[in-house]
């Protein structure tokens, strides 16, 4: 088994919605996509923090990069089971994209 084969088993019971996952609907761009989403609720952990442009993240979501055309961008709306969240970071890591979201200003 090589590593890359492995990583793609890991992620599959990482999203995997009798495992860790739900299933949620996420929009960009107008488009909905009901897929299996890791939610990581932050609230009750300390805030991320990025000075000269102030953020606080609200949650961290995570699901397969291919669940969707493209990544989204920092500073992007997404809706996530119809609430809107601003990106306030977006990685990518061996097929998994990982979301930080916050609130939007109002």
């Amino acid at each position: 088994m090589t590593i890359k084969s492995q990583i793609l088993t890991d992620n599959a019971i990482f999203l995997d919605t009798d495992a860790f996952a739900d299933t949620h609907t996420v929009k960009l761009e107008g488009i909905t996509y009901t897929i299996p989403v890791i939610v990581e609720d932050e609230a009750s952990e300390k805030y991320d923090q990025q000075y000269g442009g102030v953020y606080q993240t609200v949650m961290t979501i995570f699901f397969s990069e291919s669940a969707v055309p493209r990544a989204p961008v920092k500073g992007e709306l997404l809706l996530l089971d119809n609430v809107t969240y601003l990106v306030a970071k977006c990685n990518t890591d061996l097929g998994m994209l990982e979301i930080k979201l916050s609130e939007p200003d109002v």
